[in-house]
């Protein structure tokens, strides 16, 4: 759990709910679409954990507290650590939020089917030019065969 100082009071509804509440966990969503996925800045991509599909949840919990689940692709991912500090300073850059609760899921693992079609798009495009910098044959994406291989007729 990280906490950072109050530095203002919040609204609180009438109700007891937090005033603004969804515009907070917005906030944080925003926030960490900026947070990258170590293995993706190391692999050229540079995708976010929002992009990703790896957030699986931002909850506001109380007044200032926010609780963010992730799903991993590796239970032994060895960026944890770095992973919960970057989602953390993220969370506690919103003004409204102080105290930030990362929660790796553990009854669940990523694949890549969460990822946002932005990012399929996004990693097909470096594979391409990845390809076409190595001097490979491209890939029709409509067939999924390389350019340069003429499929044969049965």
């Amino acid at each position: 759990m990280v906490k950072r100082p109050r530095s203002d009071p919040l609204l609180i509804e009438p109700a007891g709910g937090v005033m603004g509440g969804n515009s907070v966990v917005m906030s944080v969503r925003e926030s960490l679409a900026a947070v990258l996925d170590p293995c993706s800045v190391h692999n050229g991509t540079r995708l976010s954990f929002v992009d990703l599909g790896m957030v699986e949840s931002v909850t506001l919990v109380s007044p200032g507290r926010i609780q963010v689940r992730l799903l991993l692709d590796d239970p032994v991912c060895l960026y944890l650590v770095d992973i919960i500090r970057s989602v953390s300073e993220a969370a506690l850059s919103v003004d409204q939020v102080n105290q930030v609760d990362v929660e790796i899921v553990g009854d669940g693992m990523w694949s890549p089917d969460l990822i946002s079609a932005e990012a399929k798009e996004k990693m097909a495009g470096w594979r391409e030019a990845r390809r076409v910098r190595l001097g490979m044959p491209t890939v029709r994406r409509s067939t999924g065969v390389p350019a340069l291989v003429t499929p044969i007729a049965k």
